[in-house]
């Protein structure tokens, strides 16, 4: 069985509710019984709706605000 640590799923949670994007880790177990093999997986960091407020579009952003911020 390939596993996710807790502290790995701890930290896929903090990053999808604090974030704009999403993460996502797939855990696998794997079983074998004579002719027959199952593989089974849970899907981790889909569960966590968005609350994230306040961010910035892409029209916020324009050329004079950035060559005033990148000028010497």
């Amino acid at each position: 069985m390939d596993n996710l640590e807790r502290s790995l799923k701890d930290l896929i949670l903090f990053m999808n509710r604090n974030s704009q994007f999403d993460i996502y880790a797939v855990e696998l177990e794997y079983y074998k019984h004579e002719d027959f093999e199952i593989l089974s997986q849970s899907l981790y960091g889909a569960e966590i709706k968005k609350e994230v407020t306040g961010t910035r579009t892409p029209s916020d952003i324009n050329d004079r605000r950035i060559l005033e911020r990148t000028s010497w």
